[in-house]
């Protein structure tokens, strides 16, 4: 709890009402009402304070939703699983596949999960060496499962059904969302697994 925190003027000016207490308690929860939260966000840059946090909300409505951020993507999965939280998040896997993109041609567009699949919105700029350069959109979107958007050419923006069939131009910008999981097929053949590129 940071009585001092900046957001704080910004918040009661809003007229949104603050708790200040320890979230981990469970009397400072109650007087937050979490019974009949739509969900809770434990997001603090403390990950032991956002499991308890977590671990309290789900004693007092075990039906409640519940996200946690935690700084070891390693953590996140298991934790997830074992104390059945809606979502355990970790910063840096939510941006690694942003930076990978960067820094492999794309510009991000944004990103959010689906099904517990994190997906990316990205646009790409087809080289003459890019490996779908001369290839359908269709085809190129079968080989990388990603979702295109539409294409911007040097002429045209092609959206709907007839981007499937453009064949792909040096200089043609293409917008797609695609699995994080799958980020890098979009500029190699034989991708290695993100993971091992990023070495986070």
């Amino acid at each position: 709890m940071d009585v001092n925190n900046r957001f704080l003027n910004v918040a009661h000016s809003l007229k949104v009402p603050v708790i200040q207490g320890d979230a981990s308690v469970l009397a400072t929860l109650e007087s937050a009402n979490v019974a009949e939260a739509e969900a809770l966000l434990a997001v603090t840059s403390d990950d032991v304070a956002n499991l308890e946090i977590a671990l309290t909300a789900k004693g007092l409505a075990p039906k409640l939703p519940v996200i946690v951020r935690n700084q070891d993507p390693q953590f996140a999965p298991l934790a997830q699983q074992v104390f059945d939280f809606e979502a355990v998040l970790s910063p840096a896997e939510l941006a690694a596949p942003s930076f990978a993109a960067a820094a492999l041609g794309g510009r991000v567009l944004g990103n959010g999960m689906t099904a517990d699949s994190l997906w990316v919105a990205l646009a790409t700029i087809i080289t003459p060496g890019h490996p779908f350069c001369g290839r359908r959109v269709k085809e190129a979107a079968m080989t990388a499962d990603f979702v295109p958007l539409y294409l911007e050419t040097r002429c045209q923006t092609i959206h709907g059904w007839d981007l499937l069939e453009v064949s792909l131009d040096a200089g043609d910008v293409l917008y797609l969302t695609v699995p994080a999981t799958h980020l890098e097929q979009l500029w190699r053949v034989n991708p290695a697994p993100l993971a091992m590129q990023l070495n986070y």
